[in-house]
């Protein structure tokens, strides 16, 4: 089974459809409450609410998980929700939770330009994160797209 963190967004939307017809069997970490109706229609996914800032919903989200696709992440700072908690310390619970379930791949959606050294908050945090994939015992890739 699949994980997709961030299957409600723009990107996840289109990557949960793929991986349907593809004949995947896919499980969505959908914050409660929020945008469920965002999912494509007509697509079959098994739902569990939960947010990356919750351990232990994310290890029960990973039972039976052997891949995730981690494309949750904030473009935008608001009140509480920082580059750092959710972009960062997200992909953080992410990768302990997975090491912890058993999960075996994880791939990280991350960006251009990324580094620990940016004067870009967003782009500091997203390096930040790819360094936790990289350290973790799990298979990885990092995708960088050029263009959405």
């Amino acid at each position: 089974m699949i994980l997709v963190t961030g299957a409600t967004g723009f990107i996840g939307q289109r990557v949960v459809a793929r991986l349907v017809a593809a004949g995947q069997e896919v499980r969505c970490l959908v914050r409660p409450a929020y945008k469920e109706r965002t999912l494509p229609p007509g697509v079959s996914v098994h739902m569990v609410a939960g947010d990356l800032a919750d351990p232990p919903a994310l290890r029960v989200a990973m039972q039976r998980v052997d891949t995730i696709v981690h494309l949750a992440s904030i473009w935008t700072e608001r009140g509480s929700q920082t580059f750092e908690l959710v972009n960062h310390q997200g992909t953080l619970n992410v990768v302990e939770a997975a090491q912890e379930v058993g999960v075996s791949r994880l791939i990280f959606l991350s960006y251009p330009g990324a580094d620990r050294n940016s004067a870009y908050a967003f782009l500091r945090s997203k390096a930040l994160a790819e360094g936790d994939v990289k350290s973790s015992c799990l298979k990885f890739t990092v995708v960088r797209p050029s263009w959405v």
